[in-house]
């Protein structure tokens, strides 16, 4: 007998990849989130995440998307602790808050990348930083 195992790539996506989905501006976000939905990836986002989606009155479509990826285990919303905080800020000298805070979330929540449209903006080392048009 033999048993298949697929194991999902853990991805931290930014805020401006989900975005794209939302405003149907770029296909690769499209492609990559249905590989999540195949067992590919493994999608982390954060409350902040939420947050920021909020603000482009966005929560409808984040709604409709959460609910379809949680019914399929593919994805994990991460609360940002007062530590994840404290940590971005430390960050501060490579980029602005937002993205430290997210790259904190990623690297805490074992994300093995990245994905994001802004690259600039993640000048890490210890983590991949990767655009969807890659994957």
């Amino acid at each position: 007998m033999v048993f298949a195992f697929v194991v999902s790539i853990l991805i931290y996506l930014d805020t401006n990849v989900i975005m794209d989905l939302f405003l149907y501006r770029n296909s690769s976000s499209d492609r990559l989130l249905a590989k999540a939905l195949k067992c590919k990836y493994f999608i982390i986002i954060s409350d902040f995440t939420v947050h920021e989606l909020s603000r482009y009155r966005l929560l409808p479509e984040l709604m409709q998307f959460l609910t379809i990826y949680q019914a399929a285990k593919k994805i994990k919303v991460c609360k940002i602790s007062d530590e994840n905080k404290k940590e971005a800020t430390l960050l501060l000298h490579k980029t602005h808050y937002a993205d430290a805070l997210h790259k904190v979330v990623a690297c805490h929540n074992g994300a093995k990348m990245i994905v994001t449209r802004n690259l600039k903006d993640f000048p890490f080392t210890d983590i991949v930083v990767i655009s969807p048009d890659t994957l």
